[in-house]
């Protein structure tokens, strides 16, 4: 293969939201003196959150996102990857088995564990913030809010019995929002949870403040940052949240 089309593929896969077994092999296959790692990731933020936290302490290391957490065990898993050079990193959310070779980041997730570190929190509270609670009370409570979310999050992922499958597309936290409450029964009643509200409201009463950052889901987090927190045009949004904490996070902390 030339050096035209090698340079194609990568930048193609370093480009690509998700991408197959094939490529992947394609990958291996070049690097033949076997002087390169492999991390393979959920999706771009991931990728370029990494990148930027390692590149200084871990050289000859590639990273390409697979579309999901899914799109990494389902490689790793598959015979042509099971190679010493290839490992995965992707977030733990709900699972209580975890596969040979992936590494699950602290917490529910990537966001989650970023956020938990205090001066992260906290630099960015000082940038964005104009509330006058004090910081760890904004994300305590904003964390206990969305405990019956989690729980559910949770219920549905490890198919727990009574719960039926959960599209949570349906889920547009924003509107349930007013200042810092989030009407979350009405979430679940206008989403057709409402059977469940019950169950999850139980589930989220006994969790401790640590076991919050266990199962809190990171999107439904930097929506809610997102409305509440301002730049200087508005709402920040949830991206640009989730951006700013991964630039915050330093290489010594993780």
């Amino acid at each position: 293969m030339g050096e035209l089309a090698k340079d194609s593929i990568r930048r193609e896969l370093e480009d690509a939201v998700c991408y197959d077994i094939d490529n992947m092999r394609l990958l291996l296959a070049e690097d033949f003196r076997h002087t390169k790692e492999f991390v393979f990731l959920e999706g771009p933020d991931d990728v370029k959150f990494f990148r930027r936290q390692l590149s200084d302490v871990a050289i000859g290391i590639e990273y390409y996102g697979t579309g999901g957490k899914h799109g990494i065990e389902k490689a790793l898993a598959d015979e042509s990857m099971k190679d010493d050079r290839v490992i995965g990193i992707c977030d733990r959310d709900y699972s209580e088995e975890q596969a040979d070779r992936i590494f699950y980041c602290d917490k529910c997730c990537l966001e989650l564990m970023v956020i938990s570190e205090n001066e992260v929190w906290h630099k960015f509270c000082d940038l964005y913030y104009n509330g006058e609670e004090d910081y760890t009370s904004v994300l305590s409570g904003i964390l206990r809010q969305l405990a019956p979310v989690s729980m559910l999050r949770k219920e549905n992922a490890q198919k727990n019995a009574g719960i039926e499958e959960v599209d949570f597309r349906k889920l547009k936290l924003g509107k349930y929002l007013d200042v810092h409450n989030i009407d979350i029964c009405q979430a679940f009643t206008d989403c057709g949870w409402k059977g469940y509200y019950e169950h999850c409201l139980r589930l989220a009463a006994n969790l401790t403040d640590e076991e919050l950052y266990e199962y809190t889901n990171g999107h439904d987090l930097c929506k809610i940052l997102g409305m509440i927190c301002e730049g200087g045009k508005g709402p920040l949004g949830e991206k640009k949240v989730r951006d700013i904490l991964y630039k915050n996070m330093k290489e010594e902390i993780l």
